[in-house]
């Protein structure tokens, strides 16, 4: 219920939104499935290769 609240959020102010579930992910995934982990936040982070605003 809590991703579906945050993806309803997150796609109102225009931003995509993927969402993935990790079913037999640990809490620590980078710990216990670092091949996972590292695939995810890799496809993650691509899109996002632009400079982040300066605050």
């Amino acid at each position: 219920m809590q991703a579906a609240k945050a993806g309803k959020l997150i796609t109102a102010a225009g931003v995509a939104y993927e969402y993935r579930s990790f079913p037999d992910g640990m809490y620590a995934m980078h710990a216990t499935d670092p091949q996972c982990f590292a695939v995810t936040l890799v496809r993650w982070a691509a899109p996002s290769a632009a400079p982040l605003p300066r605050a």
